[in-house]
């Protein structure tokens, strides 16, 4: 039989993510969202969006991880 690793449980998970989701200065990308006096920038984590989404995952390996990634959403409106 293997070796059983423990990685947590989801309330340490769901405190990590909470605690990453605050850190601004960590964030490498953003989602631009609404033009003019109504634009907001959306700031998260590239691994987070890679692991939801193959079509972004994909499209972040080609830009290399110290340029910034922005992706721009004029018409997304941010409550």
């Amino acid at each position: 039989m293997g070796t059983i690793v423990k990685v947590g449980i989801f309330g340490e998970i769901k405190k990590l993510m909470k605690s990453l989701s605050k850190r601004d200065m960590h964030a490498e990308m953003k989602f631009i969202c609404g033009e003019g006096d109504q634009q907001k920038e959306l700031n998260c984590h590239r691994f987070i969006i890679g692991a939801q989404s193959v079509y972004l995952k994909d499209l972040m390996k080609s830009v290399p991880v110290e340029y910034a990634f922005e992706i721009y959403l004029p018409d997304i409106d941010v409550m």
